[in-house]
């Protein structure tokens, strides 16, 4: 758990540098680790798909942004219900990469 905390706050920091290939190297791990330690519908595994997500929307990788990000919400929704501050961040994450392709849905 602990471990998987330090991946995805070392992927933050590559993102944040702008070095996306080795974030999502690093979300990747935290991914891993997050499903065997709290199974496929968590929040921290949500998290982590967000993250993903996002890093492959910065890499124009619209369809894996798009997939990731669905991911996300659909687990979100499962924990948190429609009317969460969670679950409407991960809608807005979404129409970025619908706006970054430009479509209007």
């Amino acid at each position: 758990q602990e471990l998987a905390k330090s991946y995805t706050n070392i992927g933050n920091v590559y993102y944040a540098q702008g070095d996306y290939e080795n974030a999502l190297l690093q979300d990747q791990k935290s991914l891993e680790i997050e499903i065997r330690v709290f199974g496929c519908n968590s929040v921290e595994v949500a998290m982590s798909y967000n993250n993903i997500g996002l890093v492959y929307e910065k890499q124009n990788d619209h369809e894996n942004a798009l997939l990731q990000l669905q991911k996300s919400l659909t687990i979100e929704l499962r924990i948190h219900g429609h009317k969460h501050p969670i679950v409407a961040d991960s809608h807005h994450n979404i129409g970025v990469v619908y706006e970054a392709q430009g479509k209007d849905e």
